[in-house]
């Protein structure tokens, strides 16, 4: 099994969108996956199940954090879910570290080859707790100041996790870049000073969120040009196979 975990302690920088091709690309690979979506907002499940009502129901991915069953729903696609919703606040108040810790195991013995994990930005155990969980944490970051500000908070929490998990991996991942802007260049270059940065680059474009309000990746989005369909196969394929 191959956990993979998308996470920024900001807002609005694609984490949800990276969340569902991740989790397309590997059933189409034939992968056994499984997306734990851990934002009370909910909007992985509601874009992966086409279901805004799947995000107003309790249980879901609460369960990880409980002695309850785990029961994840089989969607169309064949995806699995563990869907998010607005109780999961519950869990940062009663759940500790410790105790989150644990449920990198409960997640092993599910029948899955990759569990695909999104999470809130704001901190607090459904933020830290999955990247104890992951092999890999992803990290996208827009190409602007307040990502460079707070990429030092970023990348001093996974040292801190890595004193639990030593072999964690992380990747940081630009996206929403526009090529033109000089300044977005301009930060690209110093954040490239501080971290290795994972390439393919994503850039801005409309045809990636539009793919998925039909419920397909951008690779199979007729819309969409060959460079955006070719990029994001690629990136998708290389995080989910290691």
């Amino acid at each position: 099994m191959r956990i993979v975990t998308v996470t920024n302690q900001k807002g609005g920088v694609g984490k949800t969108t990276l969340v569902c091709h991740l989790a397309l690309a590997g059933r189409e690979r034939g992968l056994r996956t499984l997306v734990v979506d851990l934002d009370t907002q909910g909007n992985a499940s509601t874009m992966l199940a086409r279901d805004a009502a799947v995000a107003r129901q309790p249980g879901g991915s609460a369960a990880l954090f409980a002695a309850a069953p785990i029961a994840p729903t089989l969607l169309p696609s064949g995806l699995h879910l563990l869907h998010g919703h607005q109780w999961l606040d519950e869990v940062d108040q009663r759940v500790g570290l410790a105790d989150a810790t644990r449920v990198r195991e409960r997640l092993q013995a599910l029948p899955y080859d990759l569990v695909v994990i999104d999470t809130p930005p704001a901190i607090g155990i459904r933020h830290l707790g999955p990247q104890v969980w992951a092999d890999l944490v992803v990290t996208p970051l827009e190409p602007n100041s307040f990502s460079l500000l707070a990429l030092g908070q970023t990348l001093a929490t996974l040292e801190e996790i890595r004193t639990i998990r030593p072999g964690l991996e992380n990747r940081i991942l630009i996206n929403r870049f526009t090529r033109s802007s000089g300044q977005q260049n301009r930060y690209i270059e110093l954040l490239g000073a501080h971290v290795p940065l994972t390439r393919p680059y994503l850039t801005l474009r409309v045809a990636v969120s539009d793919a998925l309000d039909e419920g397909v990746p951008v690779w199979r989005f007729r819309r969409a040009d060959r460079e955006t369909r070719e990029t994001w196969m690629e990136l998708c394929g290389g995080l989910i196979g290691g």
